[in-house]
Formats: structure tokens, C-alpha cells, sequence
């Protein structure tokens, strides 16, 4: 693969892979969408490589089941300020931004995506979008995928990828009498690896099903959640309200015995994953700091794991503590765990050592192909990464607020800005500065935030650090503004205040600044 320099990041550049680009003017010139099944498929959008400020003509595409065309009106959406550097003449991956909020925010492709990519990308939204169970597609009128019905048949969390990643957003914490189907409860031994990495439970394995699509096996365990309440203030006086919630494993299948190492999480937003793990290990590398040596009280650590398909050593960037290293074995790892789906890169069933039932209810083999799943990897990777709404953009709130994340010492662990290799294996997503505000290393939050996976307490208060890009759509693709990793904050405000460890001192700083000050910083954050 050739490492392409910054000044060869053009379009049709011979640098890049034949097929190249879209020229700039072009829509779509495809007329059908075709999935691999031959089928229409209707996307959000049709790829095209733009610049700011471009306000997008209405185009048409053909649905072959019944040859109606639909004419797609999007004169209303403009680029403007992205989270990504624009440089005249690069294929920076812009995203489409509407001045609405809308529920499909996250849908969107990153408008510098290839041809090429562009068909993986639909046949891998389709399988995110697809149910397992019964095969049909979340959003009406795109066609069912039978291919993919009756394959979660054991174990599980949920029926789909899109089940969780609600509208490719967050999950939710489960209210009463509620299964936290959107939401995994990881289980361990309590032991670790000799990377600390987490055990798997003896009977359980590594994350508790509370459901169950074979009569034989029984569902694992569900959780119970009571909240009880801490009430503290601002150093101005003004009060406020946190909510700490109390988890309690109910165990369904008695032979698994207890279970007292756990950790909830909450499903992630998953746009603009490609371009994070596009970033260079030597980047993340440069950060990483567990002892604090430069002594800024941040000591920041690049977790060590295996590539589940090459057994290479790998930084882990993914999951609320980083414990995977790419998009593929994500996809896989979510397959086989939340869904019930057997992979090459996690065989058989989701059970643990000794759960003889569900071991010998299968599969047996591999149910969905490295193709596939490389599919939706690449679902996720071309997936882009919101833009800053326009009516932020100049807005002098948002300005000041800006001003205040970075005296706060907020950037400190959410680095606002990285530059992805140019040795990705997809052209789109190399050598894009980026602004995620994000450093992908765990930190020490705390015991308030600390769960309860390990015995090892420093390891239980460590959380990768979220990216914060797309945020401030979060009450529009999801109907809730719930953060963190169990969803007990409610909102921005209650996130930062649970904020302890090495953010202990932002935290406080955040306490001791005026009503101005905060919610100049809350806008800014709802801008991103």
C-alpha cells in the first residue's frame, strides 16, 4: 500500500487505488442502488465529494421493485463548518447537515466515499439495519434480508446491530421491569489477563443474555436498577441533583450460580469510528502517560490487546475501555455476544466454560461470513462524522464556551484534534485532520464512576475517553440526552460533575465557575 504525502490528497490522484472518485459536480449518475441480493436499496444520500458551503440540487434515484422514481429534494442542506480541516482540492469526508435536528442525523455517508466503498457501505447498512430473527429491515420499504433471518437463535441481547445502536446512536439504561436490551452487562471471573483485560465468567462467559430463542437453553440474567440521589452545589450556591445507580444481577439460569463481578454499558454512538481508528497507533502512543511523568496530572494509558484475527499485539480504541483494536472484530465480537451470531473470529456459542446446554445447543459452525462482517466494518468506517450546526458556528456563546472547555483543562484527555495515517486500507479516511475531541486512552475517574468487572480497583476506575463530536444531536437521534457509561447522567451537566480522578480538578474548576460560564461550555459541547 503507498503512503500517500499531503500534498498528493487529490481527487483521482494516481496515488489512490483505481476507480478514484466522483468528480465534484456529479450526483448520481447510478440511477439504482443495487445490494448484493440484486435488490433496490435506497440510502440517505448519494456519495459525492464536496466543499463548504455547497448547497446540494434535488436528484433521483429508481427503485427497480416497482420503477418509481423519487425525486430527493435537499436544497436545505448546506455544509458548512465541519468537524474536519477543509483544504481546497483534498477528499475530506464532509457529512450532510440540515439546519433541523433530525432522528437520521447518524445515517449519513461521508461524502468523499469511492464507488467501491459506496456498495460496501450500503450492503454493510444493510445487515447494521437488518433483524436476525426475522430478517426484515428496520426502516420500511427497504426490502427483507432472508439470508439473515433464524440466525439468532440462542442467547441474546438483542435482535439487530440497529437495536442497540438505536438510529446509530446510544442505547439506554432499562427502567423497571424492563430487559436491558439495549445496554450489554459485562461479567468476568474477577480475575485479568496479563493485560487486564477482564476474565470471562466460569458459567456465563463474557456479557449476561436475558433472553433466550431456544426452549433448551435459558435465558442467563437481567439486572435491576434503583437510583438513589446526591444533592450538592455549585460554589455560587446554586443546587444541584446527581442520580447513583444501585445494579443488581437477577440471575435466571440458577446453575450459573452468583454473579458479583459486573459492568453495565450502554451502547455507543458508532459514527465516525472509521476515522478514529484510522488514527495512528504512534499518535495515541505519544499520549500514553500512566505514571504522569510530565507531571499535568493526567495519566492517560494505551491499552495492549490481541487482534482477535491476526493475534497481533494491537492499541485497543474501541469500547468503553478500550478493549478491541479494530472495526472488524467489534463488528464480530457485538455479533457473537449481544446477538447470538457465530463468526470465524468468534466460533460457536455465546456460553461459558462450563454452560454445558448452551454449548451443546450450537452453532457448531460459522453462521455469518468474513465477508459480511468485513461489511459492516466498512459500514462504520464510511459512516461520517457530524458537522457543527450552522446556527453555531458563529455564535458567541459557543465561542466563549470554547474558551472555557479549554481553561477548564477539558482537552487535557478530550484532545480536540488528531490527523488519521495514510495507510488506512480505505483512501477516504487517510490523512484527515480530525476533530473528534477524543485521546482513545482510558484514564482513572474516580470511585464514583468506578464498576465492579474486576477485583482490581484501579482498573474498575479506568473509562476510555468518548469521543464528543455528534453530541449535541443526541436528543434528536435518540430522544434522550442520557450519558456515561451506565446512562446515569442525564444530561451534559450532571456528566461533567461525575467526572473525578485525573479530571477531578476540571471538575472542580467547573463548580467554581459563574452560571455564564457553564452554559457558554454546555453550548459549545451541544454544538459539537
Amino acid at each position: 500500500m503507498q503512503n500517500c504525502p499531503p500534498a498528493a490528497r487529490r481527487l483521482h490522484h494516481p496515488c489512490e487505488p483505481s476507480g478514484g472518485i466522483a468528480p465534484e459536480n456529479v450526483i448520481s449518475t447510478l440511477g439504482v442502488l443495487v445490494d448484493s441480493s440484486g435488490q433496490g436499496y435506497m440510502p440517505i444520500r448519494s456519495p459525492q465529494a464536496i466543499a463548504k458551503g455547497y448547497q446540494k440540487p434535488s436528484y433521483l434515484l429508481t427503485n427497480p421493485a416497482n420503477n418509481a422514481t423519487v425525486t430527493y429534494h435537499e436544497g436545505t442542506q448546506i455544509f458548512t463548518d465541519p468537524v474536519l480541516e477543509y483544504t481546497p482540492g483534498a477528499a475530506s469526508a464532509f457529512v450532510v447537515d440540515r439546519h433541523e435536528y433530525l432522528w437520521t442525523s447518524f445515517f449519513r455517508e461521508a461524502l468523499n466515499t469511492r464507488w467501491e466503498t459506496h456498495n460496501g457501505f450500503l450492503n454493510g447498512r444493510r445487515i447494521f439495519h437488518t433483524d436476525f430473527v426475522d430478517g426484515k429491515h428496520f426502516e420500511p420499504g427497504n426490502p427483507d434480508f432472508p439470508e439473515l433471518a433464524n440466525l439468532s437463535t440462542g442467547l441474546t441481547i438483542n435482535n439487530s446491530c440497529v437495536g442497540c445502536h438505536t438510529n446509530n446512536g446510544r442505547g439506554l439504561a432499562p427502567v423497571a421491569g424492563q430487559l436491558p436490551n439495549t445496554m450489554a452487562v459485562k461479567v468476568s471471573s474477577g480475575s485479568t489477563d496479563a493485560q487486564g483485560n477482564a476474565l470471562p465468567h466460569a458459567y456465563f462467559g463474557k456479557v449476561l443474555q436475558p433472553q433466550s430463542r431456544n426452549g433448551g437453553v435459558p435465558a442467563e440474567a437481567t439486572v435491576n436498577l434503583i437510583y438513589s440521589t446526591i444533592n450538592g452545589a455549585f460554589n455560587d450556591g446554586t443546587a444541584y441533583q446527581l442520580l447513583s445507580p444501585n445494579y443488581s444481577v437477577q440471575v435466571l439460569d440458577q446453575a450459573g450460580g452468583q454473579v458479583n463481578f459486573f459492568s453495565p454499558r450502554m451502547a455507543q454512538t458508532i459514527v465516525g469510528l472509521g476515522l478514529l481508528e484510522a488514527i495512528p497507533e504512534a499518535t495515541l502512543l505519544q499520549r500514553h502517560d500512566p505514571n504522569d511523568s510530565n507531571g499535568d496530572s493526567i495519566s492517560g494509558r494505551a491499552v495492549q490487546v490481541t487482534d482477535t484475527k491476526t493475534g497481533d499485539q494491537r492499541i485497543g480504541r474501541f469500547g468503553w475501555k478500550a478493549n478491541i483494536a479494530t472495526l472488524e472484530q467489534f463488528t464480530a465480537d457485538a455479533l457473537h455476544e449481544d446477538i447470538g451470531v457465530s463468526t470465524s473470529m468468534f466460533q460457536g456459542p455465546a456460553c461459558g466454560a462450563n454452560q454445558t446446554a448452551c454449548r451443546n445447543a450450537g452453532p457448531a459452525g460459522i453462521e455469518l461470513s468474513d465477508v459480511r462482517v468485513n461489511l459492516v466494518a466498512v459500514y462504520m468506517q464510511a459512516l461520517g462524522a457530524p458537522a457543527r450546526r450552522p446556527e453555531t458556528v458563529n455564535n458567541a456563546d459557543v465561542a466563549r464556551g470554547e474558551q472555557v472547555f479549554a481553561n477548564l483543562g477539558c482537552g487535557g484527555c478530550h484532545t480536540p484534534s488528531m490527523t488519521t495515517d495514510y495507510g488506512h486500507p480505505l483512501a477516504e479516511l487517510r490523512g484527515q485532520t480530525i476533530k473528534p475531541y477524543t485521546d482513545l486512552l482510558v484514564h482513572d475517574m474516580g470511585d464514583g464512576l468506578a464498576d465492579r468487572l474486576t477485583g482490581n480497583a484501579t482498573l474498575n476506575r479506568e473509562w476510555r475517553t468518548p469521543a464528543l463530536w455528534g453530541l449535541g444531536l443526541t436528543e434528536a437521534v435518540n430522544g434522550h440526552t442520557r450519558l456515561l457509561h451506565d446512562g446515569r447522567a442525564r444530561n451534559i451537566n450532571e456528566a461533567i460533575l461525575w467526572h473525578g480522578g485525573e479530571a477531578a480538578a476540571s471538575q472542580s474548576a467547573y463548580k467554581a465557575a459563574t452560571a455564564v460560564q457553564r452554559n457558554d461550555l454546555i453550548k459549545f459541547l451541544e454544538s459539537l
